[in-house]
C-alpha cells in the first residue's frame, strides 16, 4: 500500500513529457533489459552478471553483480537502493539524508571527484567517486567506488547508486557502470493504468 501511496504521488508530480521520456529505454549490445520490480523500471544488466533483490517496508534495493552473490561478497557490481518515508522515518528531508551520506563518505574515504548537484526529472543527484577500502572484500587492495545520490525535491525518497570494483579494474568498468546507472527507475504507464 505505501508503494501504491509513492507511486500515486509520483505521478501526480510528472509532467506528460517526463511520462515520455521515462518509457524510452534502449539495451544496447552486451545487455540484457531487467525488470525492477516492485516499481517496474528497467535496467540493463550487462550479459552474463547476477542479479538480485531485497526489499522491505522502507526500501527496495536491486544489485548487478560481476561474481556470484551467493559465493561470497562481490568485489565488482552496482546496487541501487531507494529509501522512501525518511521524513516519516528518520526525521530529516530525503536531501538532508542524502547530503549527510556525502558528507559522511566525504569524512571517512579518499575523494577522487564529485559532481555538483543536477536536476534529473523529478529528481535531484550528485556524486562522490572515491577510494577505499571494504574490509568484507579485502583488508588491503583499494576500491574506487561512485557514489551517486538522488533525492525527491517535493518527494520523500531518496536513492543511493553504489557502483565499485577494486581500484585496478575501474577504467574497464566504468563505462560498464555508466550503462547500468542510465536505468529507468518507475515505470509511471505502468501505474497510471
Amino acid at each position: 500500500m505505501k508503494l501504491r501511496l509513492l507511486l500515486l504521488t509520483l505521478l501526480m508530480t510528472a509532467t506528460a513529457s517526463s511520462l515520455r521520456a521515462e518509457s524510452e529505454f534502449v539495451v544496447p549490445e552486451g545487455f540484457e533489459a531487467k525488470v525492477l520490480e516492485p516499481t517496474g523500471g528497467r535496467v540493463a544488466r550487462p550479459d552474463g552478471w547476477f542479479y538480485r533483490t531485497a526489499h522491505n517496508e522502507s526500501s527496495f534495493q536491486w544489485v548487478l553483480s560481476k561474481e556470484d552473490p551467493e559465493r561470497g561478497p562481490y568485489q565488482t557490481g552496482v546496487r541501487i537502493q531507494m529509501i522512501f518515508g525518511l521524513q516519516q522515518k528518520a526525521g530529516v528531508s530525503a536531501k538532508d539524508f542524502a547530503h549527510e551520506f556525502l558528507a559522511g563518505k566525504r569524512a571517512a574515504t579518499k575523494v577522487l571527484s564529485e559532481c555538483e548537484e543536477e536536476t534529473e526529472g523529478l529528481l535531484v543527484r550528485s556524486c562522490l567517486v572515491v577510494e577505499e577500502i571494504i574490509p568484507s572484500v579485502s583488508e588491503s587492495d583499494p576500491f574506487q567506488v561512485r557514489y551517486s545520490v538522488l533525492w525527491g525535491a517535493e518527494l520523500d525518497v531518496a536513492v543511493f547508486i553504489t557502483a565499485g570494483t577494486p581500484k585496478i579494474f575501474w577504467s574497464e568498468n566504468e563505462p560498464i557502470f555508466d550503462q547500468i546507472e542510465n536505468l529507468q527507475l518507475i515505470d509511471l504507464e505502468r501505474f497510471a493504468k
